[in-house]
């Protein structure tokens, strides 16, 4: 099963429940840690050893390793940066728990990047949504928000999917990419895929990779590497030329999924509101249909899980013939 614009791995997990095989990526960074993480195959003893280790590696940063300001600037990527938006107590336990999992190389390190990807927001001082992460709206005040228990709070949330009955094993083999999928489907043998699910982003709504800067300032990611090509982003929403720059590189994806889907294969493509809206609904299908697929229905007022927004949306159902 294919998701091209996997995000978090919504469609993934779930093949992985009906024992497809997923595959699929994202061009956010992001996405791909996260999904990754989600997907990795679970050892349970090997998995409390490396979380025990990284308790202990904690404590043992913490008892010492950062006495001074010249320490923790030392131990804080962008740390001029990261000054705008942590309180210095929260931002030096931040640098405990970094190091903590950068000194372990261990096969559960990307799950515990993780879990520190996805506590960054929520213990600085933002303000605001979270898409606004901006160097516009950085905070006037800087609150302390403690990080280590909710570190280990949010890793230990990741043997959670386990202990559902209905969750198989999954090996370490699915293709997870980070990048353009036009460009990385090139990879997939032909008419090698049975189904494909996708929620499109839509034009002009938001800015994907930026609301995700804290994490990219902490990898050491450049978000402009990656902003060329994200679809849809908001800050090219004035362009003259914003709905083809939108609707053609979807075109040409479409020929590439086309492509890996066996002959009768179906897909279904999540559309949001705003599509429809803005009167692009119709020159999605448009290009479903050049892209070699057969438009079979849609299903007008469908809610969904995955939606950034609480709405409605439609589906798109198509089959390769």
């Amino acid at each position: 099963m294919l998701d091209p614009f996997c995000g978090t791995g919504t469609v993934l997990i779930e093949a992985r429940r009906q024992n497809r095989r997923p595959l699929g990526g994202d061009l956010n960074p992001v996405a791909g840690l996260v999904t990754r993480a989600r997907l990795a195959s679970l050892d349970p003893d090997l998995w409390k050893t490396y979380r025990t280790a990284l308790g202990t590696r904690i404590v043992e940063i913490e008892l010492g390793a950062i006495a001074t300001d010249g320490d923790l600037e030392a131990l804080v990527p962008a740390y001029s940066q990261n000054c705008g938006w942590y309180h210095k107590s929260t931002l030096r336990e931040l640098a405990v728990v970094w190091q903590a999992i950068r000194t372990i190389d261990h096969k559960y390190q990307h799950v515990a990047e993780m879990a520190f990807s996805g506590i960054l927001r929520g213990v600085s001082s933002s303000r605001g949504s979270a898409d606004r992460i901006a160097d516009n709206v950085r905070p006037n005040t800087l609150f302390y928000r403690p990080v280590i228990s909710r570190f280990l709070s949010n890793l230990a949330a990741y043997l959670e999917p386990y202990n559902r009955a209905d969750t198989p094993a999954c090996v370490d083999d699915s293709p997870i990419w980070v990048g353009t999928s036009e460009r990385h489907l090139t990879n997939l043998a032909t008419a090698s895929v049975d189904l494909f699910v996708t929620q499109l982003p839509e034009l002009g709504v938001a800015d994907y990779l930026r609301s995700q800067r804290l994490t990219a300032m902490w990898f050491g990611w450049d978000i402009a590497d990656y902003e060329t090509d994200e679809l849809g982003a908001r800050f090219k929403r004035r362009r003259r030329g914003a709905a083809a720059e939108y609707l053609d590189p979807l075109e040409r994806l479409f020929s590439q999924v086309a492509r890996v889907v066996k002959d009768d294969g179906w897909g279904a493509i999540i559309l949001g509101q705003r599509t429809d809206r803005i009167g692009l609904r119709q020159k999605i299908c448009d290009a479903l249909e050049t892209g070699g697929f057969t438009v079979c229905a849609t299903l007008d007022g469908a809610r969904t899980r995955r939606a950034e927004r609480p709405g409605r949306q439609t589906i798109v159902i198509v089959r390769r013939q």
